[in-house]
């Protein structure tokens, strides 16, 4: 069966938040080629060529993208 990306919702009727500073997805790759400790916040591509931002980090996120993860919730 082939794969079918899942549409995303509409975003809400509410300002988004500020434009991340330049440089927050310095070096994105491969969602699949991240290593323990980069940011999986994906940053672009759709199904296997999504691409993460890969910024070191403590935990699955680095801390701007963490903080959007956050705030839409």
């Amino acid at each position: 069966m082939p794969y079918v990306a899942k549409r995303l919702p509409l975003l809400p009727d509410r300002p988004l938040p500020p434009a991340p500073p330049v440089g927050i997805a310095a070096a994105p790759r491969p969602w699949l080629t991240r290593a323990k400790g980069e940011c999986a916040f994906p940053v672009d591509g759709e199904g296997w060529t999504t691409r993460a931002c890969c910024n070191r980090c403590a935990g699955a996120y680095c801390a701007i993208h963490g903080a959007l993860m956050r705030e839409a919730g």
